[in-house]
């Protein structure tokens, strides 16, 4: 069978080791999710100058428009990246597993794609 590879189980699924170890994983998803926080804070700190200069019928100051926009890019590739770690983490947990005899399995296979889903998602559009 051609997908033979993929109905393999997994020796055992409390033993799953990642590529890299959980400190530094740790550490890089919460530098992550900061960045995410911190673009989102950048991005109301400035829109509101750009909005109050809407409001007075001024144009926007381009300096204040690009911190904006690297706010936004930067927001999204920390989601991206967040996306990433979890599909990598769940997947290489369910992905092998046969959801049939393992009852919640299913359940789990189906997050992992899902994840898979907005992590893609995420990096389509902000590659448009």
């Amino acid at each position: 069978m051609a997908f033979k590879r993929f109905n393999a189980r997994p020796t055992s699924t409390t033993s799953v080791s990642s590529s890299t170890p959980f400190p530094l994983l740790a550490i890089n998803l919460t530098l992550r999710f900061l960045q995410f926080i911190f673009a989102i804070a950048v991005i109301g700190l400035y829109a509101t100058d750009i909005n109050n200069a809407r409001k007075d019928s001024k144009g926007a100051d381009s300096k204040w428009t690009y911190a904006v926009v690297v706010g936004a890019l930067s927001a999204v590739t920390a989601l991206v990246i967040l996306w990433t770690a979890v599909f990598g983490v769940f997947g290489k947990m369910y992905i092998n597993e046969d959801p049939e005899s393992l009852g919640d399995i299913g359940r789990m296979k189906n997050a992992v794609w899902v994840d898979l889903v907005n992590m893609k998602s995420l990096y389509t559009g902000r590659a448009a």
